[in-house]
């Protein structure tokens, strides 16, 4: 999809739009994982966790959209990029928030599953530097059983996400819990530390 910069009218308040790409948008299970996405990462109230406004499909264009919170800032990629290996101190700093969201994330039983530094972004917000917000929730998996967001959007055996991140049960397409995502978030700090 494309994310665009846009203003909610009723409220005055900058926001991201992200549309999904026309062709993909005919596709029902694609439609879901994009929805998926916003109704996952709307359930949690972390400061960490990017906030949703809205979500639905534009009535003129029939594009379907996720409006969330408008970050400014960069994600970890460009951080680590410009400036790794980063300090210990700086780096636990960073990850600690991380570990605040995915913890909330956990207690509702969703787990991410593509946690990397593209989708942790690093803004200045009330007085710290490295204010973290996690993004990208379109391929979570909700493993509570009485959740109604408990939908099948892969294949049996199928493997999504993004391997240099990947836990081995995730890459080898095996059942999921939260520890997935904590095998994510050491890959992260190995690379914030280290630059590789």
């Amino acid at each position: 999809g494309r994310v665009y910069a846009a203003t909610q009218l009723s409220m005055s308040r900058k926001a991201a739009l992200k549309t999904l790409r026309p062709e993909l948008g005919k596709d029902k299970k694609q439609l879901k994982r994009f929805y998926h996405e916003a109704r996952a990462a709307s359930a949690l109230t972390s400061p960490h966790v990017v906030r949703i406004y809205d979500f639905g499909i534009d009535d003129e264009s029939k594009t379907p959209f996720i409006a969330m919170e408008h970050l400014q800032g960069r994600d970890l990629t460009a951080a680590i990029r410009a400036e790794a290996p980063m300090p210990p101190r700086r780096a636990a700093r960073i990850m600690c928030q991380v570990a605040e969201a995915l913890i909330e994330a956990a207690d509702q039983g969703i787990v991410h599953r593509d946690l990397k530094p593209d989708s942790i972004f690093l803004m200045a917000q009330k007085g710290r530097r490295d204010f973290v917000k996690v993004m990208d929730f379109g391929i979570a998996k909700v493993i509570r059983d009485d959740s109604s967001l408990q939908e099948s959007l892969t294949g049996t055996g199928m493997t999504i996400g993004t391997p240099m991140y990947m836990s081995p049960e995730q890459a080898l397409a095996k059942p999921l819990d939260h520890r997935s995502d904590l095998y994510s978030l050491g890959a992260s700090v190995y690379e914030i530390l280290t630059g590789k």
